[in-house]
């Protein structure tokens, strides 16, 4: 996959000349099916598509036979939203030299075969930064792990208004945690292939120990959204006290082992909490640590004080 350099604010936008490889692009063979987007840029990460249109490498290299420049048709939903066109291409050996539209000799610039193609833009500007989306088209693997706050900071679950109080079923009204466990896990589980995901607890006290991570339900992972919410409802039916104080670095520090033997990249750790005071000194010192080999993200609900 290729992405190419962002051109803001301009209908007609010309983009960087590229040399590709051939190897990691098309696996060496010219004929086969390519897809070129092209999208209307937003800052906030949610891209709008323009259309696509569908070639090969080779069809790129015809503009060398056309001896101009060379057109495709930008379709959306069957719709002809205007023409991308292509200035130039070329195809250059890794060793020896290649011909050029003109008939001579180019001698390769890189040692893989490759094409060059687009036109050239007077001030390069370095590559895009990758974004989420670019990762996960890479193939990297995405695991999903949901921490959820036990802590007496939640208030009484028996008392109405609380985060963590379960309305009567006829009601059909969810309270604060299944709210955000099923708005943002619904949006998160996406990207897990498996769809099996741990749910741990923390701050809750069993047998008059305070456990800062524990898990959730009978199961080590379970499957889907609906499995959390079924997890998060039955901590309730076991013999647990909500207590103090609220520490995540062992959370943290399980999400980090979790990732080692699934052996997955980056772990996307949820935590749940309402609005208390946070030790943010420790959770920082745990994240560096537990990153130093694998990437980690770290999401949460709730508002949030810090703490001193």
């Amino acid at each position: 996959m290729y992405r190419s350099n962002v051109v803001k604010s301009n209908l007609n936008p010309v983009w960087n000349e590229v040399t590709l490889d051939l190897e990691s692009t098309c696996n060496g063979d010219l004929d086969k099916a390519m897809k070129v987007m092209v999208w209307d840029h937003r800052r906030g990460g949610k891209h709008k598509t323009m259309g696509e249109f569908e070639t090969t490498m080779r069809g790129f290299l015809e503009v060398r036979a056309a001896g101009d420049s060379l057109e495709f048709s930008l379709m959306k939903v069957d719709k002809d939203m205007g023409n991308v066109v292509v200035l130039a291409a070329e195809y250059v050996k890794g060793e020896g030299a290649a011909e050029s539209a003109s008939g001579k000799e180019v001698e390769a610039s890189n040692g893989v075969d490759s094409v060059a193609s687009a036109a050239p833009e007077k001030n390069p500007k370095a590559p895009p930064k990758p974004e989420f989306v670019d990762y996960l088209s890479g193939g990297c693997q995405i695991s999903l792990a949901v921490a959820i706050d036990f802590t007496a900071s939640n208030g009484d679950p028996r008392q109405e208004g609380t985060p963590h109080y379960f309305h009567p079923p006829e009601s059909k009204e969810w309270n604060d945690y299944e709210k955000a466990i099923f708005a943002v896990g619904s949006i998160l589980a996406k990207y897990d292939s498996d769809q099996k995901f741990p749910v741990w607890g923390f701050g809750a006290k069993y047998n008059n120990i305070v456990r800062h991570c524990f898990q959730c339900g009978s199961e080590v992972e379970v499957e889907g959204v609906q499995g959390i919410m079924d997890a998060y409802r039955g901590v309730f039916r076991t013999p647990l006290t909500m207590s103090y104080p609220t520490k995540f670095t062992e959370v943290i520090q399980t999400a980090a082992s979790y990732a080692r033997h699934e052996q997955v990249r980056p772990t996307c750790a949820l935590r749940f909490y309402p609005k208390v005071s946070v030790p943010f000194v420790f959770v920082n010192k745990a994240l560096i640590s537990s990153s130093y080999h694998l990437s980690r993200s770290v999401v949460t609900t709730g508002g949030i004080s810090r703490g001193g």
